[in-house]
């Protein structure tokens, strides 16, 4: 008979083998109890909220800019490899990734660098009034939430794996393009 963990663990799983990623920090929330890991589980509706007229490279720009923010490379890699399954062009990916303004395209640049302004207020770039005007003339108030949403999400993750003592590796970023 299949609990409510055992059933969990499994989709955790599932998702472990789908993206290559480690998932043992979420097993050892779940492994505290289905209240804490009911709280966490949170994080994944708020990282996969995306208006359905917001654009996914902008999307995944803001989605790298938090996570490149917070960890060194597995939750990196795993933007990655979610960008590419969904169909975002691996030369937009490798722009983003690189900071490549040209390369990724003016509205994925416009999301890019107003992430940068909001998680880094003392940045250069830190007009978020401006760009934020600029965001919502693009994609409405949707658009804005969209992207507000899918920063704050990808920016939880690798801080919770910090926090729990998951966050110790590095790794070269893979494509998958060679």
């Amino acid at each position: 008979m299949w609990g409510p963990r055992t059933f969990i663990r499994k989709r955790l799983d599932a998702f472990a083998r789908q993206f290559n990623y480690d998932m043992a920090y979420t097993h050892q929330i779940l492994d505290a109890g289905l209240k804490p890991f009911k709280a966490f589980s949170c994080l994944f509706t708020l990282a996969a909220y995306r208006h359905p007229q917001m654009p996914l490279a902008p999307w995944f720009a803001v989605k790298w800019v938090a996570t490149h923010s917070e960890d060194c490379g597995p939750c990196q890699q795993l933007t990655i490899n979610m960008a590419r399954q969904q169909g975002v062009p691996l030369e937009v990916i490798k722009a983003i990734t690189r900071g490549d303004l040209k390369g990724m395209g003016s509205d994925t640049a416009l999301a890019y660098q107003w992430a940068h302004a909001v998680i880094r207020p003392d940045s250069q770039e830190a007009n978020t009034n401006a760009m934020r005007q600029h965001i919502k003339a693009r994609w409405g108030e949707q658009g804005l939430i969209s992207l507000t949403l899918a920063m704050a999400g990808a920016r939880s993750f690798p801080m919770v794996k910090r926090a729990l003592g998951h966050n110790q590796d590095c790794q070269i970023l893979d494509y998958g393009d060679q």
